[in-house]
């Protein structure tokens, strides 16, 4: 895995171009994972345009990635997100990209990692924590601050049995991370 960006793409990666939803993953009413198979490469902090005919494009980070697909964890809050989440599996987005230079992994490895998110912001910043979760070798030590709405960590607490705030999401399979949740639930 090296640092990398998508400067050497052909031209017409400017246009965008249909790719084919694998699955969706329903987190939350609000909060989708849309894997969508694709032929170019991705990096953790690289981002696309995703669009639909006729409603219009928005920037989605690539919140992971493997060999021919991506994950995007998309919140819906617009008029692209909402048509989005009317698509099932099978359909088809429109995408185009990948812009931005990505996180520079190959300068984190062996060293102290600090990752602070919060919101809609953990998206672009998911997959590169499961790596370094799933591949301890690799990192010095991972620490996670995450932050929520109050609103978001009581939906959480719900679903998970009144349990506390610490039970966000991903952090039952990242044993060997130190997770800090932040928020403000007086008031």
């Amino acid at each position: 895995m090296s640092h990398c960006s998508c400067h050497d793409k052909p031209q017409h990666s400017l246009l965008p171009a249909a790719y084919r939803i694998l699955s969706i993953t329903r987190h939350t009413p609000l909060e989708w994972n849309f894997r969508v198979a694709v032929d170019f490469p991705a990096h953790w902090g690289q981002f696309v345009e995703v669009s639909l005919p006729r409603v219009g494009e928005a920037p989605i980070s690539v919140s992971d990635y493997g060999d021919g697909w991506i994950d995007l964890l998309i919140r819906n809050v617009g008029k692209v997100t909402s048509a989005l989440f009317t698509l099932k599996e099978g359909d088809n987005v429109w995408l185009r990209g990948c812009y931005g230079n990505g996180y520079p992994v190959d300068t984190l490895r062996h060293k102290p990692l600090l990752v602070v998110a919060g919101g809609t912001g953990v998206a672009p910043v998911k997959g590169l924590m499961r790596y370094f979760v799933e591949n301890p070798q690799e990192i010095g030590q991972l620490d996670m601050i995450l932050g929520y709405k109050k609103s978001r960590l009581r939906a959480v607490q719900r679903r998970n049995g009144g349990r506390g705030a610490a039970n966000i999401i991903w952090c039952s399979r990242w044993m060997k991370a130190r997770l800090m949740t932040v928020t403000r639930l007086a008031g």
